[in-house]
């Protein structure tokens, strides 16, 4: 989700937003620079016109091809699950609702770790949506121990809070969902959302 860059505003104390987005600023300056040296180029005026335009936009053009902003960083889009497991706990938590091989679900082992490096008091708890212990074992292995890993009592409650869609994002406080997030929906605005919880 995070490239070197971003993930090393992160580091400084930058926002998830902020880290996002400092980025393509700098961009625009870089491209600025090009754009006022590539004025004094000496060439026809048509030709140095298009080497500045191009000198500006290139380095934005650039970064965003690697690393494009998606909807969900700009809006903060969230879902009423349609149920939720009536055992919710008082203690904020995000939990992550996953079904074991979905490909998407295995990309959140990743963030999850960011988000616990940034902010080590959230609290993370994965559930899965079926009772497959290869599933089970293959998140335990691979995520720290801070963040839980479990099968439900009741998986069919928790696949019908994620509306059928995973993975999904449900931060709980009080006993309550407060927000939640289908994948689609889950970008930077989400996280500095959760982090503020926490």
């Amino acid at each position: 989700m995070y490239n070197n860059l971003e993930s090393f505003l992160l580091q400084l104390g930058f926002s998830w937003t902020a880290a996002k987005f400092a980025p393509y600023f700098l961009t625009l300056i870089i491209g600025f620079i090009f754009f006022k040296l590539l004025a004094k180029v000496t060439v026809k005026n048509w030709l140095r016109f298009i080497f500045m335009a191009l000198g500006f936009c290139l380095p934005f053009l650039t970064y965003f091809t690697f690393f494009p902003i998606y909807k969900a960083d700009i809006q903060a889009e969230t879902y009423t699950p349609p149920i939720v497991d009536p055992q919710l706990p008082n203690q904020a938590t995000l939990f992550i609702v996953i079904l074991p091989g979905c490909p998407y679900c295995m990309e959140t082992i990743q963030l999850s770790k960011q988000m616990l490096q940034k902010n080590s008091k959230i609290r993370i708890q994965y559930l899965l949506t079926s009772e497959d212990m290869e599933g089970y074992r293959y998140f335990r292995k691979r995520l720290p121990k801070q963040i839980g890993v479990k099968i439900p009592a009741n998986p069919t409650i928790w696949m019908l809070s994620a509306a059928g869609e995973f993975p999904s994002y449900l931060l709980v406080k009080d006993r309550k969902v407060v927000k939640a997030w289908h994948n689609n929906e889950f970008g930077v605005r989400a996280l500095d959302q959760i982090n503020a919880y926490f």
